[in-house]
């Protein structure tokens, strides 16, 4: 199910493979394993897939996604290419420092989070 569910997000938000795979932080090539289903895709390529269509990643690999409830466009941006649009800016600029600091809050939590399970 994952794969077709890939490919009808992909084509309902009219996006070729390299866009979407852009907005998952992924290469076209690998992304385009998933949509043919010949590979499967990591866990956080999974987080950030059920971010993006706010769908859980039960549903995305188990149910196929009626195309009505997609959403029109990506719910948000992943943690990659805001790791890139941090790296581009001004180093002085305050905004720079809360953006890197709110991203060390988030791995720290995510590091908490995986050291209970």
């Amino acid at each position: 199910m994952l794969s077709k569910n890939l490919e009808t997000i992909r084509r309902m938000w009219g996006l070729n493979q390299r866009e979407l795979a852009e907005i998952l932080g992924v290469t076209q090539p690998m992304y385009q394993t998933y949509e043919k289903g010949s590979r499967e895709p990591s866990a956080d390529f999974l987080i950030d897939l059920e971010d993006i269509t706010g769908f859980s990643i039960k549903r995305l690999w188990r149910e196929t996604i009626d195309i009505k409830e997609i959403p029109r466009q990506p719910l948000r941006l992943n943690r990659y290419k805001m790791d890139e649009d941090v790296g581009q800016m001004d180093e002085d600029s305050g905004l720079y420092g809360e953006i890197k600091k709110m991203k060390e809050s988030l791995q720290e939590l995510e590091r908490k989070v995986l050291a209970t399970h």
